[in-house]
């Protein structure tokens, strides 16, 4: 069985055609592997494994968050943590699933109800599902970058595999991410979306939705890739 971040490590592997990443990176020396989640950015995670040669020292920089949940206004912070961390010349890549999905959205009803409950669950604990489309204006006011790069992937979820694009990577990296959230609402969506009203019956329905390839919801996914002055 391939677990859930295994098989989005293989989409955005496929993604990316092969490379560690969009930046040009030759022989990473040393690599420091910084890994949040609920919305927060995964850095480097998905290229660890496969860099047997280089050293891979796994911190958490926000450690008085046990639960690994920070709140997004105190980012700015977590950012200016981690750029200390980074040598001059070196690479800060950030990953992150976005919640804009566009007007091209045709998501069943259930799907529509579980990201409405999302989204409003997110504001309550203090966390911004955009902080994506502001990201790289916060790397600009740090001042710490001599270059900052940002691409942002419009990936089509559905089962209609004929709607999901014509590019063979970005088929699988669409329908990793697909199977990514359905893992993660069949086996894990926590007490925070159950106490939200996330009830076994409209879990049970978003599951059923995201088979009918009728049903069609747009995830940005960003990157962002920026080089530090030297």
């Amino acid at each position: 069985m391939v677990l859930r971040l295994d098989e989005l490590h293989i989409g955005i592997k496929a993604y990316l055609k092969g490379a560690f990443a969009f930046a040009d990176i030759k022989d990473p020396k040393a690599i420091l592997d910084i890994g949040f989640w609920r919305m927060v950015w995964p850095t480097l995670s998905h290229s660890i494994g496969e860099l047997t040669h280089v050293t891979d020292r796994a911190i958490q920089a926000a450690q008085q968050y046990p639960d690994a949940t920070i709140p997004h206004r105190e980012i700015g912070e977590i950012l200016k943590r981690t750029i200390d961390l980074l040598k001059p010349n070196g690479w800060l890549l950030i990953e992150d699933s976005g919640r804009h999905t566009g007007h091209e959205n045709s998501p069943g009803p259930a799907q529509s109800v579980v990201d409405h409950m999302f989204i409003q669950m997110l504001h309550a604990k203090g966390l911004d599902p955009f902080i994506s489309e502001r990201l790289s204006k916060l790397l600009d006011e740090t001042r710490a970058f001599a270059e900052i790069n940002v691409k942002c992937e419009r990936l089509i979820l559905s089962t209609d595999q004929t709607a999901i694009g014509h590019d063979d990577g970005t088929r699988k990296f669409s329908n990793a991410l697909r199977h990514t959230l359905e893992k993660i609402v069949r086996n894990s969506a926590g007490g925070d979306l159950e106490a939200a009203g996330l009830t076994k019956e409209l879990r049970e329905a978003w599951l059923d939705e995201r088979q009918d390839p009728r049903f069609k919801t747009f995830h940005d996914f960003w990157f962002f890739w920026s080089c530090k002055q030297a």
